[in-house]
């Protein structure tokens, strides 16, 4: 594994979205979740990082339906690609 340099936690949520909209698995309950809260695919497909609006309304999305796997997450996590 090579790392590449150090990301953030609102690229890594978007990217982890980004993964499950295109997951037979996944992308059926991210589609509704996003129908819950109002929002079109573009959220997930096409994020803008430096858009805080859009980075807490990700990680709420995340949240809402991946919570059992994100519950007792570390929360000091430094992320790399």
């Amino acid at each position: 594994m090579q790392f590449l340099e150090k990301s953030s936690q609102q690229e890594m949520i978007a990217e982890w979205l980004k993964g499950e909209m295109w997951s037979k698995r996944f992308s059926g309950p991210l589609k509704k979740i996003l129908r819950k809260f109002k929002q079109g695919q573009g959220v997930v497909n096409n994020p803008k990082l430096d858009n805080k609006r859009e980075n807490v309304l990700r990680k709420k999305i995340l949240f809402t339906y991946r919570k059992d796997i994100l519950r007792g997450f570390p929360k000091n996590i430094t992320w790399q690609k």
